[in-house]
């Protein structure tokens, strides 16, 4: 199917048009179906994503620090087998350490203890110069509302501080157990509202505006000045694109749109007018093909 789709072995070396998820079993178990299958593709260079998911309380140590050392040994364990079948294999590092609920060991999707394990997670890997996908965006709360909010909020917030090169976990609810799309859009402004404030404060040459801060004086104001103008267009305003942000009498006069209504329409919006890109005939043919073959199999 890969070199149906994106050409020969080669192209797909060079490429890596897609990735491989493989999750040891923890505590400290190396998973038998998924290895097996990941390494029938040796040779392609097919990046690997290694996410073991260790629950802190239940199949991880019941503290934060021992969670960390056991999800990266296996994480490393894993490393060390792909390296030994095929040295030089990109790999990504994605412990998804995680917490149960004291109260009656489900996930706790929603922990802020989970957002903390996540910071350790990005830590360790760029201890080991590796890139580091990261899980969470995470609520225990099964639909989009206040509760879901403030979870997910907090929980991105602290991961985006560390910076991840990938972070997943948008639109999922119930730990994890459900997907929402219109939670998608909600929790896209949740990463750009934390990707802003991970950015800090520049403090570069053209920022301290004291010349300009002399040129007012006191009483003035900065509406009209230039410099105003350049930081709004230059990143020193979040311009929010989801939610309340005008007068209560706007509000009002557009029905008082919930943020669900909003998100819901936004959704709608991109289901009418997504198109997927075509593979191509002769390319879905030969996929046609791969299939009928793989049914006549079963």
């Amino acid at each position: 199917m890969l070199q149906a789709v994106f050409g020969d072995k080669e192209t797909i070396r060079q490429r890596h048009p897609i990735s491989f998820l493989i999750c040891p079993q923890s505590p400290l178990i190396i998973e038998e179906k998924h290895t097996d299958a990941y390494l029938e593709m040796i040779g392609y260079d097919i990046p690997t994503v290694i996410m073991p998911m260790p629950m802190m309380g239940a199949t991880a140590p019941g503290s934060m620090i021992g969670t960390v050392i056991q999800g990266n040994c296996e994480v490393l364990s894993m490393l060390c087998l792909i390296q030994a079948a095929a040295p030089g294999n990109p790999v990504l590092y994605s412990p998804s350490l995680a917490i149960i609920n004291p109260r009656d060991g489900r996930y706790a999707g929603g922990a802020i203890e989970g957002g903390l394990l996540s910071v350790a997670a990005v830590e360790m890997g760029r201890y080991y110069n590796l890139p580091v996908e990261n899980t969470g965006i995470g609520t225990d709360h099964f639909v989009p509302g206040i509760q879901a909010g403030y979870e997910k909020a907090m929980t991105t917030l602290l991961q985006t501080a560390a910076w991840p090169d990938i972070l997943m976990g948008a639109g999922l609810l119930g730990s994890a157990t459900l997907l929402s799309l219109e939670q998608i859009i909600i929790d896209a402004e949740v990463f750009r509202l934390s990707k802003q404030a991970s950015r800090g404060i520049p403090t570069g040459d053209s920022k301290w505006l004291d010349d300009v801060i002399a040129e007012i004086g006191p009483g003035g104001d900065y509406l009209a000045e230039m410099s105003t103008v350049k930081g709004i267009r230059g990143g020193e305003w979040y311009i929010n694109q989801l939610g309340v942000h005008q007068s209560y009498e706007i509000w009002e006069a557009k029905g008082k749109p919930s943020l669900l209504d909003e998100a819901r329409e936004k959704v709608d919006h991109v289901l009418e007018t997504h198109k997927p890109l075509p593979l191509g005939e002769d390319i879905e043919r030969e996929l046609d093909k791969i299939e009928a073959r793989a049914l006549s199999m079963v």
